[in-house]
């Protein structure tokens, strides 16, 4: 990962996303207004949060080939959260 620090240590992973979080505002801009305020919303990259993505299982990937459109969804995991999160 470019603009995040995982490293490896005896009890797990460390993580530093710090560079990443340092730049994502000027990243958000790019995105289309619902991506933006979802890649900004600071509970996301909050690992107890109940609206962080850490804990989502993968569902389904859809794709249209009439128009190329796709969607994502990841369930809930029951313990923490209480919605699943959909792309579209």
């Amino acid at each position: 990962m470019e603009h995040v620090v995982v490293r490896l240590e005896d009890d797990g992973y460390w993580l530093d996303p710090s560079a990443y979080l340092a730049i994502l505002p000027s990243l958000a801009r790019d995105l289309p207004p619902g991506a933006s305020e979802f890649a900004l919303d600071p509970q996301h990259y909050d690992f107890v949060s109940d609206r962080s993505v850490h804990d989502l299982w993968f569902r389904s990937l859809r794709l249209d080939d009439a128009d190329g459109a796709a969607s994502l969804s990841f369930g809930h995991s029951g313990e923490k959260h209480a919605y699943g999160l959909s792309l579209v």
